[in-house]
């Protein structure tokens, strides 16, 4: 069970879950809130692709457009 966790949690997981807090706390500073659905679309596939092709910054900049956000910071 632990071999099968390590291979699905990547290093790629642990950053778009850092990038997701970040994005939730901008969200909120904004007076936005983002539905689960909207949440969903707005943490697919590219999201990770960037993460690793791009950067977090990147990513995190695409994951808020995506929620209706530009970034605070």
């Amino acid at each position: 069970m632990r071999e099968e966790l390590e291979r699905f949690l990547t290093a790629e997981y642990a950053i778009l879950a850092q990038i997701a807090a970040e994005a939730r706390r901008e969200l909120r500073a904004a007076g936005r809130v983002a539905d689960a659905e909207t949440w969903r679309r707005a943490l697919g596939p590219e999201v990770r692709r960037l993460i690793v092709e791009r950067g977090p910054e990147e990513a995190k900049r695409h994951l808020l457009e995506r929620l209706g956000v530009t970034a605070c910071a």
